[in-house]
C-alpha cells in the first residue's frame, strides 16, 4: 500500500495540490469536538506515527474509513486518556520525531506514546513546550527549526542541528499566532519542505531559507500569502 497524507480538511485545494507529491491517498482530518475549535482539525493533535506504529484517538479512527485503510498492516494504538480542550489534555500526541528521538513534554504524553517509544527504542527528549510538534519544523532526520528556545536548546544537546526563529508572524485564527511546525510539512520522498503560505512574509525568511538549503532540502511555498498554521501534515 502506498503512503497517505493526513491534512486539515480546511486546507484550500490550491494549497493541497502543491504538497500532494508521491501520496496515493489524501485524508482530510475533520474537527474533533473534544479539542478547541481553532485546532480541532489539526492532524498533529490527533495522530502520531513512530516507526510502524500509528497512535491516534478512537473517535477519528472510527469515523474515517480512509484512515483505517491507511493503517492496514501497521500497529494501531489508541490513546489511553481522552483528549480534552484544556492544556495539557489536548497535547497527548503533540510530539515530533527526529530519527530515534522524540521531542515532547514527557509528562503530557499519553501512555500509548511511551509504550511505542519503548518498542521502537526511541529516546524521549523532554522539553517544557507541550505543543512540541506544532512548534517544530523537522527536516527529516537532519535538523529542526523552532521559535521555542527550550526545543532548540534540547535539540542541540542531543546533536540535532537547530535554528531559533522569531515567534509569531504565523496566522492561526482564534489565537495571537500559530507555529512554524503547524505551518509546514516535510516530504522525505522528494526531500522538500512545503510551507502553508510563503516564508517571504516571515521576518526570518532569509535565515530560514539558508538553514534549509544548507541541508540541500528543497523549498516550496504553496501560496502567496502569510504563513498559516493548519496543524502540519502526517504521513502514514
Amino acid at each position: 500500500m502506498g503512503k497517505s497524507l493526513l491534512i486539515n480538511y480546511l486546507m484550500p485545494d490550491k494549497m493541497l495540490d502543491k504538497l500532494a507529491y508521491g501520496f496515493d491517498n489524501i485524508i482530510r482530518v475533520e474537527a474533533n469536538a473534544k479539542l478547541p475549535l481553532p485546532v480541532a482539525s489539526h492532524p498533529d493533535m490527533q495522530v502520531l506515527v513512530i516507526g510502524d506504529t500509528v497512535i491516534t484517538v478512537n473517535e477519528l479512527y472510527a469515523k474515517s474509513a480512509e484512515l483505517r485503510q491507511a493503517c492496514e498492516g501497521k500497529e494501531v494504538l489508541f490513546t489511553e486518556a481522552d483528549l480534552k480542550d484544556k492544556y495539557p489534555s489536548d497535547v497527548l500526541l503533540n510530539a515530533c520525531l527526529v530519527e530515534k528521538k522524540l521531542i515532547a513534554r514527557k509528562d503530557s504524553l499519553d501512555m500509548s506514546v511511551i509504550h511505542a517509544c519503548q518498542k521502537h527504542r526511541v529516546e524521549i527528549v523532554n522539553v517544557k513546550q507541550g505543543y512540541a510538534k506544532c512548534s517544530t519544523l523537522v527536516l527529516g532526520d537532519k535538523a529542526i527549526i523552532s521559535a521555542d528556545r527550550t526545543i532548540v536548546a534540547a535539540s542541540k544537546m542531543c546533536g540535532i542541528d537547530a535554528l531559533l526563529v522569531s515567534s509569531g508572524h504565523i496566522i492561526l485564527d482564534g489565537y495571537n499566532y500559530g507555529f512554524i511546525g503547524g505551518a509546514s510539512f516535510y516530504n522525505a520522498d522528494n526531500n522538500t519542505v512545503y510551507f502553508f503560505g510563503d516564508i517571504k512574509y516571515h521576518p526570518n525568511c532569509v535565515k530560514i531559507r539558508s538553514f534549509i538549503e544548507k541541508y540541500k532540502v528543497n523549498i516550496v511555498c504553496t501560496e502567496d500569502c502569510p504563513l498559516y498554521d493548519y496543524g502540519g501534515a502526517v504521513v502514514i
